[in-house]
Order: structure tokens, then sequence, then C-alpha cells
């Protein structure tokens, strides 16, 4: 499997530095490989969907940066993708986002949200790709304004649960690396109920077998790409945010280059992080027996379950 396969087929989030040369040179290394690159602007903590992320504009210049990085993501070929996937926001809060974007200057060419905010922002922005965005909950009743769904979980592990939203008319994009638990309800909340959700796994299942099933190899993207036939409809996310520059690097190597996790993880026990980024997941590591995980991966069946379980 080639890289050129992966031409435009990755989504990363933007990591603002201090620097905005570290986020340009990242963009002129991969932008052959990005389809588009996700942020949020800095309209306030309602917005974010990680704490971590208001530390990157706590100084008066962090707008002028991110203006700057979006501007050349742009020229470059990479599209913009603003996040509104945050939940309770106001119909006041959606209409000051709209404004700000376009105070701002930049009308990103995506927008990622949940379903209730889809309508009021498909009207602001008639020409953008709406993308349904992993944190909904209900893949059921997906409304028509959005063009694009963002699915994990279960739907990394079932072609059959893929291909029928292809046949809805839906574009997809795969969240490769998160990690989540595919027994979480949803929707998706702080990192103290994650924890509980692990505890409550462990009861019936081994550090090892959660992180087989909820973690993706390269080895797994790899094998997607080959026996899937629709594979090459699908883009990809990683969660990369606000892991960092370094973090955002090794994960795109590691698939692009369909790097052995073998060698990876033998070098690195680190590693693991890569391709399960939940921290309630990762904080596992030390317990991971890694003969155990492959074992358990290899037997994986590619079912069916229930859509509920995305």
């Amino acid at each position: 499997m080639s890289e050129k396969s992966l031409s435009k087929k990755f989504s990363i989030g933007l990591n603002l530095t201090p620097d905005e040369n570290d986020n340009r040179k990242l963009l002129e290394d991969y932008h052959q490989y990005l389809s588009s690159l996700y942020f949020s602007f800095p309209m306030g903590m309602q917005y974010y969907s990680r704490l971590g992320i208001k530390d990157e504009f706590q100084d008066e210049d962090s707008a002028q940066r991110l203006f700057n990085v979006l501007t050349y993501a742009k020229e470059l070929g990479v599209r913009r993708e603003l996040a509104l996937n945050t939940y309770h926001l106001s119909d006041l809060d959606i209409d000051y986002a709209i404004e700000f974007t376009k105070k701002f200057g930049i009308i990103p060419e995506e927008i990622v949200c949940l379903k209730e905010y889809g309508e009021k922002i498909r009207k602001a922005f008639p020409n953008c790709e709406l993308k349904y965005s992993f944190n909904n909950t209900d893949y059921q009743d997906i409304p028509k304004c959005f063009d694009t769904v963002v699915v994990g979980k279960r739907y990394l592990r079932s072609k059959e649960m893929r291909h029928q939203l292809l046949e809805s008319g839906y574009n997809l994009v795969l969240l490769l690396n998160n990690g989540c638990s595919f027994t979480c309800p949803g929707p998706c909340r702080n990192g103290t109920e994650c924890r509980k959700i692990v505890a409550q796994q462990l009861l019936t299942s081994t550090p090892s077998e959660l992180y087989a099933l909820e973690s993706f190899f390269p080895e797994e993207l790899t094998r997607l790409l080959e026996t899937d036939s629709c594979s090459d409809q699908y883009r990809f996310k990683l969660n990369t945010r606000p892991l960092g520059l370094t973090y955002t690097r090794r994960v795109l190597e590691a698939y692009l280059g369909h790097f052995s996790s073998d060698e990876l993880i033998e070098a690195s026990p680190q590693s693991y992080g890569l391709f399960g980024a939940a921290a309630s997941l990762f904080s596992l590591a030390k317990q991971f027996d890694f003969q155990e995980i492959k074992k358990i991966k290899s037997c994986l069946l590619y079912t069916s379950p229930s859509p509920r379980d995305t």
C-alpha cells in the first residue's frame, strides 16, 4: 500500500504554537496527505471540547497567528474545518460563532458540529461541507443538511455499518485513534466519566482486551484499505489536539508509512498512545501484554453490531 493512496485522506487538529513557523513546517511536510485541519476560534470555553485548547489563546498575538496558519493552510490546499461540536451551545452562541467567523475573515471550507446546530449553520454557510460530529449519539436520524458523518468505535470493525452510511448518501470520515470505549453510550463527557466506564469494563475484561478492541493499529488501517471495496471513499480523522506537534508527526508517520506496531511499541511503550489516545485507556499501558493484544486483534471479528454502539 503506497502513501500515494492516502493523498488528501487525513484530518488533523491544529495545535497552535507560540512560533507559527512550527505549524507552517508541519503543513509543508504533510499537506499532500491532509484533507483538512480542524480548529477552534478564540471565542470562549463553551466552544472548546478540550480544556487544554484555552492555553493556546492566552496571549494577545494568538488570534493573528491562528489567522496566519489558517491562511497558509488554504494556500497549500488544506481545507479549514471549524469545530462547533461542544454541547449546550445556545442559539446566541451559534449566532456569535457565525458572526465571529465572518468578521475574522476565515470562511471555513468545512464545519463539524452537533445535530441540533446543523440547520442553522447550513443556512449561514450554504457552500461548506457540513460534518456530523463524532460527539453526536444518534446515527439513525441524520438530518439531510449534513454532507458527511464522522464515526469511530464499532464502525472501524464493521464494513456493513460503514456501507450503510455510504448507501444513505453520506460521505464518511473514520476517527482512527480516539480509543473510546465501545460501551460508552455517549455523549462525550469528562475524563472522570471515562474512567468510570473503563473501571466497569475491567470487571469482565483485561486491560489488553480493552486496548486490542478500542485501539487501531497501522496494520489494521492497511487491512481496511485492502479489503473494503469502498475504502477509497473514506477519509480518516486523527485525534491530535491538544497533544502537540511531535505527537501529530508520529501518528501521521505511523499510519502513512503503514509502520509495524511491533517495532514502534518495542522501541517505546509510549507508542500505545498513538493508536488509542483516550487517557482512560492509555493509563492502563503498564498492564498491557503486547503479545496478547496482537493475538486478540488477529481474531477480531468484523461483525455488524447495533448502530447505537458507535
